[in-house]
C-alpha cells in the first residue's frame, strides 16, 4: 500500500497554483462528482483533489456500489475506473446512461494498458477519457470541462 503522507507532499504544491489560476476552480463550488474505483489509494487522491477545489465527492469501490450511490445521488460528473471487480467499468458505464435519467458525463479513468482502449471507453458512452496516472496539476481543471 502507498505511504499516504508522500501523496500528500506531492499533490498539495502543485494542486494550489491550478487551482487558484484556474476559472474551472472557482465554477466548481456545488459541483459534485462520483468517484468509481476499487483502489482505496486512487479514491483518496482523486478525492483530495477534487475536494480541495471545492467539490461535493461521493465515491464507491464497485459497480454495484455505485448504483446505490447513484440511488440517493445524483453528480454532475462520474469518473469510472474502467477495471472493476464483478462488473467492470465499461459495462457499468452502459447502464448508467440507459437507467440515469439526466444526462451526466462520465470520464473513463484508467491506465490504458491493454484490456480496454480509449475507443472502446467512447464507445461504451464514456465522454472522456483521464489517463492514470492522472497529471496533478491538470486533473481538477480537466474534470471542470466536462460540466
Amino acid at each position: 500500500m502507498k505511504d499516504l503522507d508522500n501523496l500528500v507532499g506531492l499533490i498539495d504544491a502543485p494542486v494550489a497554483a491550478s487551482v487558484s489560476d484556474s476559472p474551472s476552480a472557482i465554477q466548481s463550488v456545488g459541483r459534485s462528482v462520483l468517484i468509481v474505483d476499487d483502489d482505496s489509494d486512487t479514491r483518496w487522491l482523486l478525492t483530495h483533489l477534487l475536494v480541495k477545489a471545492g467539490y461535493e465527492v461521493q465515491t464507491a469501490e464497485s459497480a454495484e456500489g455505485a448504483m446505490r450511490v447513484l440511488y440517493s445521488f445524483t453528480p454532475d460528473a462520474v469518473l469510472m475506473d474502467v477495471r472493476l471487480p464483478g462488473m467492470n467499468g465499461l459495462e457499468l458505464v452502459r447502464l448508467i446512461k440507459l437507467t440515469t435519467p439526466k444526462k451526466v458525463p462520465i470520464l473513463a479513468v484508467s491506465a490504458g494498458n491493454g484490456e480496454f482502449s480509449i475507443q472502446e471507453a467512447y464507445e461504451a458512452g464514456c465522454d472522456g477519457y483521464i489517463a492514470k496516472p492522472v497529471d496533478n496539476s491538470t486533473f481538477v481543471v480537466t474534470v471542470g470541462q466536462y460540466l
